[in-house]
């Protein structure tokens, strides 16, 4: 009796829930709504920190796309203006964000509005690709609340509205999730290249999204299972996909060797600093504190996301996304470190957290 009444309840919620009828036109509009509030929140403290009082990554990243447009926009020489002898020009990641900066300086002028513009548009394309991602998953009503959360997530984060990669990194790896997992089932053009520019530019942007590696790979798994015939046209995806990393990084390492490398991108973290970390309940209990706090929105915000883990695993509905808060724990396991210095990094868990918690609202 009692498991006949755990079963009706499962139906029942499942019903209400992701099987909730909403029109098209309709989620077209609470979609637009959305991002309408996100965007007015935004604008509302896009002076926040101030330009001439803001942090070190963002200075950075301003002085290069300043230096941009000094240098007639030479793409294949990102430079810094640090108080120091030449060469200035650094190896780092693709610099596409500093460069799109520097294009609209003549066009809108040197202001906090085309510093920021680039971030801002990179978490609405995230919320909008976070919709349909959840959508996929768990349907149009899920899916509109995990919109707003993602939204909303990046506000209060000390990082979650300067000009840097991470924002345009983890829209580019949800894009590619999404078009990648749309390609599998309907076999698209449109969605393999979609797919490919995703991750493409998410990884030269970034080395981190290779951790979307365990999402995409589950997607895929899901589909064809075993028959690993039929996974030859995703491993040649990949490998187009991994040209335009590769060719950047090599470029990258060729200026750590003639030039400087202000970023560190193939110093990485210290590895036996990493294990001690892990092996010490403090750094635990400091990422559970500046996710809950700082991405999440304090206790209400955390209970809602372990209520939506817990109710996502109950009833299988989701599963992607657990295996999508797995790879991203493997990420801040791998980069422990890292984690403490730059919390910036705690952004990517952004996109699974907006479902975990939209699941925890119902």
């Amino acid at each position: 009796m009692k498991i006949g009444l755990v079963e009706d309840w499962k139906l029942t919620f499942l019903s209400l829930t992701f099987d909730y009828r909403i029109s098209k036109r309709n989620q077209v509009i609470w979609l637009a709504s959305i991002l309408l509030i996100c965007v007015v929140l935004r604008l509302m403290i896009i002076d926040a920190p101030a330009l001439d009082r803001t942090m070190w990554k963002e200075i950075d990243y301003i002085e290069i796309s300043k230096n941009y447009v000094k240098n007639n926009y030479n793409f294949l020489r990102p430079e810094i203006s640090w108080p120091a002898e030449p060469p200035r020009v650094t190896a780092m990641e693709l610099p596409a964000v500093p460069f799109i900066a520097g294009l609209l300086y003549p066009i809108l002028g040197f202001n906090v509005f085309s510093v920021r513009i680039i971030p801002l548009i990179s978490w609405m394309v995230l919320s909008v690709y976070v919709f349909f991602l959840v959508k996929r998953e768990a349907g149009p009503a899920v899916a509109l609340v995990a919109s707003l959360a993602s939204g909303l997530m990046p506000i209060g984060h000390q990082f979650g509205n300067i000009l840097f990669s991470e924002p345009t990194v983890i829209a580019m790896s949800a894009m590619s999730l999404y078009h990648f997992a749309e390609w599998i089932d309907y076999k698209r053009k449109k969605d393999w290249l979609l797919a490919a520019v995703g991750f493409s530019l998410a990884v030269s942007l970034k080395l981190t999204p290779l951790y979307m590696l365990l999402p995409l790979y589950w997607v895929l798994f899901r589909k064809h299972g075993f028959q690993f015939r039929k996974y030859g046209s995703s491993f040649l995806l990949f490998f187009v996909c991994m040209s335009l990393p590769v060719a950047w990084y090599a470029y990258a390492y060729y200026l750590t060797q003639n030039s400087i490398d202000v970023f560190g991108i193939f110093g990485g973290h210290d590895k036996m600093q990493t294990l001690t970390m892990l092996s010490d309940i403090s750094w635990y209990h400091n990422m559970a504190y500046q996710v809950g706090n700082d991405i999440l929105g304090g206790k209400v915000g955390t209970a809602c996301f372990v209520i939506g883990v817990s109710a996502s695993l109950l009833l299988k509905r989701g599963f992607l996304f657990i295996v999508y808060l797995s790879a991203i724990g493997c990420f801040f396991a791998i980069v422990a470190e890292g984690q403490i210095d730059a919390p910036y990094r705690q952004l990517t868990i952004v996109p699974a957290a907006s479902f975990f918690s939209a699941m925890g609202v119902y």
